[in-house]
């Protein structure tokens, strides 16, 4: 009951997001926050909800970054929740992170199910859904990605995926070190 509560909690949060995306009313709290704390929170969290899952960390930002904390770890949280849901069992999820003078960047690999070149161009679009051998196979509105892509490229940073039908995917995002300005 505690776990379908939350998945609903989570859809009517979606939506609300992208209702305040789409309306022009998200409103983004810029502030420094060091970016690899925030990164190991997000990964501690997550590691709870999917104890089947071996996550890793790889690398770090170093980084003391100008954006909003709370929407940049909705962002991450977004892709290591998909990357746990499209993965296997027992599967490892690795997070990288880098840096350079103008931003950072922080990646999730899966060895899940991977996405066909032509549906890559679909992904962050809103309501997309990845599909499976039954209709219901994957729960979600198809808005997270949606979302987390809004959310980067609102605070000047990119978002991309990268992936190979039956490898898996890597999903990425940076953030210019001032992305508050």
């Amino acid at each position: 009951m505690d776990s379908q509560l939350n998945k609903l909690a989570s859809l009517v949060g979606d939506l609300l997001d992208v209702t305040m995306i789409e309306s022009g009313q998200i409103r983004f709290r810029p502030q420094p926050f060091d970016l690899d704390l925030l990164v190991a929170e997000i990964v501690d969290q997550v590691r709870l909800t999917a104890p089947d899952r071996r996550l890793r960390v790889n690398g770090h930002t170093g980084a003391s970054i100008v954006a909003d904390r709370e929407r940049t770890g909705q962002v991450l949280t977004n892709l290591l929740t998909n990357a746990v849901t499209f993965g296997p069992a027992g599967s490892e999820i690795v997070v990288a992170a880098s840096s350079d003078a103008a931003g950072a960047t922080l990646t999730v690999a899966d060895r899940g199910l991977g996405i066909s070149p032509e549906r890559q161009a679909l992904v962050f679009d809103r309501f997309y859904r990845a599909s499976g051998p039954e209709p219901d196979t994957y729960s979600g509105l198809g808005l997270g990605l949606f979302s987390a892509a809004e959310i980067v490229q609102r605070q000047g940073g990119r978002i991309w995926v990268e992936s190979v039908e039956r490898e898996g995917s890597t999903f990425g995002f940076w953030l210019p070190r001032s992305a508050g300005d």
